[in-house]
Order: C-alpha cells, then structure tokens, then sequence
C-alpha cells in the first residue's frame, strides 16, 4: 500500500513540475528578453543532441536520444513561434512609440 502513495506523489510531483514549466513558458512569452534566450538554448540543445548522435553513437538513435531530440525540438518550435508572435504583436507599437518621443527609446 506504501507503494501506491509513493507512486501517487511521484505522479503529482511530475504533473506539478509540468505546470509550472507551463507557467514558465507563458511567462517567458510574456517577457520578450527571456523567450529569445529560450530559443538560443533549446536551438543548442537540438544541435548538440544531433552531433552526439551522429559523431559519438555513430548515427544509431538510442530510446534516450529519440526522446531527447523530441523533447528539445518541441521546446524549439514552441519559443520560435512564441517569439515569432510576440515580435510580430510589438514590433509595430514599439516603432510608433519610439517616433512619437523623437526616436528616443523611453521606458
């Protein structure tokens, strides 16, 4: 029975530690200083899975790299298209902000 509770926390720990990654991501999409670093990263992850894959296994795909280079270019895609969405909502407000106070950048 001791098992079942310990299985039940490890679960609620896993599904807590989803959401606040979740929450991270929104909050990171919200601050566009934080998702382009987000991008830069898991871009590098992505890559270094690769090489590993190709130059230290020699091109044979481990269950371990599979879910590695899954989860990595999940995380790329996700902060590229909010990155994307965020520039593409800002950008344009931000311009007319900065001539509206003579191309000074005031914040």
């Amino acid at each position: 029975m001791a098992l079942v509770g310990a299985k039940s926390q490890l679960y609620l720990a896993r599904r807590s530690y989803f959401l606040v990654s979740i929450f991270s991501c929104l909050h990171d999409w919200y601050n566009a200083e934080k998702s382009r670093p987000g991008l830069i990263n898991s871009t590098i992850g992505l890559i270094t899975t690769l090489v590993n894959v190709y130059t230290t296994q020699r091109g044979s795909w481990s269950i371990t790299s599979v879910v590695t280079a899954a989860a990595t270019a999940t995380t790329t895609l996700v902060t590229l298209i909010m990155y994307l969405l965020y520039a593409a909502w800002t950008e344009p407000y931000w311009k007319e902000h900065c001539t509206l106070n003579g191309g000074q950048v005031v914040q």
